[in-house]
C-alpha cells in the first residue's frame, strides 16, 4: 500500500504569506511543521483556543429565527456571513451549527476587531 504525498498548499509554508485572510478564525495563528515517517515535512496550523465568553465585549444581541443558520445571523449582525465563528466564540461554542439550533434564543454579538483569543500551542 502506497501513500500519496501531501499536497503543498500556498500559505502553509512557515515564513510564507499568511494562509488565512483577515476574517478567518485562523488568521494570525502560527504555523508549525511535523516530520512524517517518510522524512518529509508537513506544515499545519497550531491549535486555536476559544477564549471564555467573558473575554468578549458585547456590541449587541441577535435573536435566532426559525430557519436561521449562524452565517445568516452573522450576515445581519456584521454584514459578513464568514464572521459566524465570532458569534460562536462569544457564546462559548466550538460547534458553529449549535449557535442557531434554538429558534427564539438570543446570542451576544461581540464587537468586531481582534478576537481576544488565547494563544494556541505549537
Amino acid at each position: 500500500m502506497s501513500t500519496s504525498p501531501l499536497p503543498v498548499l500556498p500559505g502553509l509554508t512557515p515564513g510564507a504569506e499568511p494562509a488565512f485572510g483577515a476574517t478567518s478564525r485562523y488568521q494570525g495563528l502560527p504555523l508549525a511543521t511535523v516530520t512524517l515517517p517518510d522524512g518529509s515535512d508537513a506544515a499545519y496550523v497550531t491549535r486555536r483556543l476559544i477564549p471564555p465568553p467573558e473575554a468578549f465585549s458585547p456590541a449587541g444581541v441577535a435573536e435566532i429565527g426559525v430557519s436561521d443558520r449562524a452565517d445568516l445571523v452573522a450576515a445581519r449582525a456584521y454584514g459578513r456571513a464568514e464572521l459566524d465563528w465570532r458569534l460562536a466564540d462569544a457564546a462559548g461554542l466550538s460547534d458553529i451549527d449549535a449557535l442557531a439550533a434554538t429558534p427564539g434564543s438570543r446570542v451576544m454579538v461581540p464587537l468586531p476587531g481582534p478576537t481576544h483569543q488565547a494563544q494556541g500551542d505549537a
